[in-house]
Formats: structure tokens, C-alpha cells, sequence
């Protein structure tokens, strides 16, 4: 399979002294599904991820708006930083787990969210409600009526008058409902950087992503003079410097740099 990259920029990455790799999970690592239970983290998914995170000079981190309980299930690795809730919950390989404050005294709150959400679509409307245990989703992909999606989005803008400690993240079929702090995947990059830190004056930091929560981290990537792809479910306009068409165009990329990476550092022992 052709890569979406020049050769130059493909061995950059590949033999890059220290080389991090930041991956959100859905829309890029996962094709998107009817429902989020469906969106699994197949076995080929896994096997590339592990290797990269068992190659030495090589750092993976999965950020993305899954809670970090479903992502440990996903990626049970050792050395794998995973950021649930974009970032408001970071596992890193030390096994130390770093929790946003504010989020943790927001927390409370969500079950009386849920439980107006659940008031909100009633068991007429095929709307779908996640709880990712720091922030919660409302799901509309399965509506495709245009005046229900319309009143759902009142009651939505509703609610936030009701809880205004929470901001609301309008996606494309979903509604993401956040603590309303400063808070982005830039920040979540920028906080793991400082964390291990890592120092890319002899390195190289690349962001996979697909939506608009992957542009922060696209920028702050980029000022690093990173490499950025974006998987272009749409034609809309990003900062990412590399438009990948599909999640297998990716995977393939991930598995050739895996496998050369391993290849010329080795494994960690």
C-alpha cells in the first residue's frame, strides 16, 4: 500500500532518536460504528500498538474522549500512556494516575446530568448516553429526524443553563458535555511532555487524529515541528499537515514503522 507521506518524512519517523506517537482512539485507531459498543479495538490495532510501545526511544500515548477505564481495557499495556476524557485523567507507565481537580469536583454532578438526559430523549428517541466517568456523551446517529434532532438540541442548550459548570462540545452526531475549564488534547500533549519530559530538540513528536477535539493537539505538535495526519472523514479544514483517506491507510503506515523502528532500536528487555 502507498503511504500519504514522502519517503523523507516516513524515515524521519522511523529512525527518529526519540519518537513519540500520540493516537486518538475513535474515528482514527477504530472506524466509527452505529453505537460506541461496536467500535472495538481489533486484534491487528493491538498487535501494532504493543509493538510500538515495547520498542525502545519510542513513546505511545492514546488520547482520546473515552474514559480512561475503557481505554485500559483496550490498550492493557504497560508502557502506554493513556489520557481518558481528552486528558482529565492520565495513566502513565509508572502506573501513576493524574486527575484533573476540577473535573473530580464535577464529577458529582453527572448522575443528575445523566438522569436529565435520560428525561430529555425518553425511550422514543434512539439516542445513546455515555458516561465516561469525568465527562458524558449524548449520542444522535441513529435519529436521522430532522425536527427530533432540532429539539434535542434545544434541550441540550437548555440543560447547559441548568448546569453551568459543564460546557457542551457540539459534534457532527454527538453532544459532549465537559467541566467548563480551559481544557483541550493540546493541553493533555503538553501536560504528558511535561510529565516524562520528553525533549524533542533531538526527537520527533507525531498526532494522529480525525475531529475538530484533534486540532489543539495538532497545533501544539506542530509548533514542536511535528508530523500531524488527520483521518479526512470530511473535507474540513485542519491543522493537520498529512489528510489520511481511510483508518487502514493509517494502520498500514503504523505497522511498516512499527516493525523498522523495533527493527533498529530493538525491544525494551
Amino acid at each position: 500500500m502507498q503511504l500519504p507521506l514522502s519517503e523523507s518524512d516516513f524515515m524521519q519517523i522511523v529512525q527518529a532518536n526519540e519518537l513519540f506517537i500520540g493516537l486518538d482512539r475513535d474515528g482514527t485507531l477504530v472506524p466509527y460504528t452505529l453505537t460506541p459498543d461496536m467500535a472495538y479495538v481489533d486484534k491487528t490495532v493491538l498487535d501494532i500498538v504493543q509493538l510500538l510501545t515495547n520498542t525502545k526511544n519510542t513513546t505511545v500515548a492514546i488520547v482520546s474522549a473515552r474514559g480512561l477505564n475503557q481505554l485500559k481495557k483496550d490498550f492493557p499495556f504497560n508502557n502506554i500512556v493513556l489520557a481518558g476524557s481528552c486528558g482529565l485523567e492520565i495513566s502513565y507507565p509508572d502506573h501513576k494516575i493524574i486527575t484533573n481537580e476540577t473535573a473530580l469536583r464535577i464529577k458529582p454532578l453527572l448522575p443528575e446530568l445523566i438522569e436529565a438526559l435520560q428525561s430529555l430523549i425518553k425511550s422514543k428517541y434512539q439516542a445513546i448516553i455515555e458516561n465516561h466517568g469525568l465527562t458524558v456523551c449524548l449520542h444522535t446517529k441513529l435519529i436521522s429526524d430532522r425536527s427530533i434532532l432540532q429539539n434535542i438540541e434545544k434541550k441540550v442548550i437548555a440543560l447547559g443553563k441548568i448546569f453551568p459548570q459543564l460546557q457542551i462540545n457540539k459534534l457532527e452526531t454527538t453532544y459532549e458535555f465537559y467541566p467548563n475549564i480551559n481544557w483541550s488534547k493540546g493541553m493533555a500533549i503538553e501536560t504528558i511532555f511535561k510529565y516524562l519530559a520528553l525533549d524533542f530538540n533531538q526527537g520527533l513528536s507525531i498526532f494522529v487524529g480525525d475531529s475538530q477535539a484533534d486540532e489543539s493537539a495538532y497545533e501544539v505538535i506542530n509548533s514542536y515541528n511535528g508530523i500531524t495526519f488527520k483521518v479526512a472523514h470530511n473535507q474540513n479544514v485542519s491543522k493537520a499537515k498529512i489528510l489520511l483517506n481511510s483508518e487502514k491507510i493509517l494502520i498500514a503506515m503504523l505497522d511498516q514503522i512499527a516493525r523498522m523502528r523495533c527493527n533498529l532500536f530493538g525491544k525494551i528487555s
